[in-house]
């Protein structure tokens, strides 16, 4: 009876030398779509797997955490005028590497300190993936020649989401105010602005599905450069 365990995970490395230590860090600028996509470290298992016609179905599990942003609008300025700005948004005091246990999805927080540009999903709405940390940060926003500034002590764990929503009164020199914080489980389905990974996988291999579906194990199978053999 050939039993077999799968492990996945996301972003592909190839050459992995520990798999119960894989050093990984965020992008410092998650600006842009695929720095923030690429800094979200999921992993998925499936294990004493039998041969089976159907596909085995993964489900994938955040590895890090996730900060979202909205901003308001207080007094001088309204919300389409906050929208349309340009503006600056960062966060400044955050642990970006580590390493991650391919096996479980654990991840262990390491101690590089570096500011975050987060992405933009709109003029209002912001998000930045980080590692689970005890830290204090600093948020940062520059619009027009007003820099408005919120420090706050943190404590972020694995596949949570941490949203903090900021009124922004530009007639007040301070003045940015937290008027709301929400701890949530992160789930891309909250948000249907983002995008999700399929939790289906499917083998372009055929020699590596036919080994996975096989009822007899082949010997001796092992990956070359041009694939399984």
């Amino acid at each position: 009876d050939v039993r077999l365990s799968v492990w996945a995970y996301y972003p592909y490395a190839t050459n992995v030398e520990n798999l119960a230590e894989y050093p990984f860090a965020v992008a410092t600028d998650q600006s842009e779509a695929a720095d923030y996509y690429n800094s979200d470290f999921i992993t998925a298992q499936a294990a004493n797997l039998a041969p089976q016609a159907e596909a085995v179905n993964l489900t994938f599990n955040h590895s890090l955490s996730k900060i979202a942003i909205i901003l308001k609008n207080g007094t001088g300025i309204s919300s389409e005028e906050l929208a349309r700005a340009t503006k600056s948004l960062t966060i400044d005091g955050v642990v970006v590497d580590g390493a991650i246990d391919l096996a479980d999805g654990t991840a262990t927080t390491g101690t590089t300190e570096a500011t975050i540009t987060p992405y933009a999903f709109d003029g209002l709405n912001y998000a930045a993936i980080v590692y689970p940390q005890q830290s204090e940060i600093t948020f940062r926003i520059e619009l027009g020649d007003d820099v408005y500034i919120y420090s706050t002590e943190v404590d972020y764990a694995a596949g949570t989401q941490y949203k903090y929503t900021f009124t922004i009164d530009t007639r007040n020199p301070q003045g940015m105010t937290l008027s709301a914080t929400e701890i949530e489980e992160w789930r891309d389905d909250a948000n249907p602005t983002e995008k999700t990974l399929s939790d289906i996988i499917t083998f372009t291999d055929p020699k590596f599905k036919e080994y996975l579906l096989q009822e007899t194990l082949y010997t001796g199978i092992e990956l070359d450069g041009g694939g399984y053999t």
